[in-house]
């Protein structure tokens, strides 16, 4: 996959709210506000449920090559 593949992917709309979400996570810490414990369970759910299925993606694509190739 060329890096202009991964960055088209990146625009899609689970990848522009985690990164909204990562993004307001980070400028609250950083300038020192508190974060409630909701807002940073949602953030910790959504990083979860996109790097869960991003590497569950990966490994479907893998398992498939090594299948094909037998």
């Amino acid at each position: 996959m060329t890096i202009l593949q991964r960055l088209a992917r990146l625009l899609d709309v689970k990848s522009l709210v985690t990164l909204a979400l990562v993004l307001v996570l980070c400028v609250m810490t950083l300038s020192g506000r508190e974060v409630s414990e909701l807002f940073g369970s949602a953030v910790m759910l959504v990083l979860g449920f996109f790097f869960g299925k991003n590497v569950r993606t990966e490994g479907e694509r893998t398992d498939e090559n090594n299948l094909g190739g037998k």
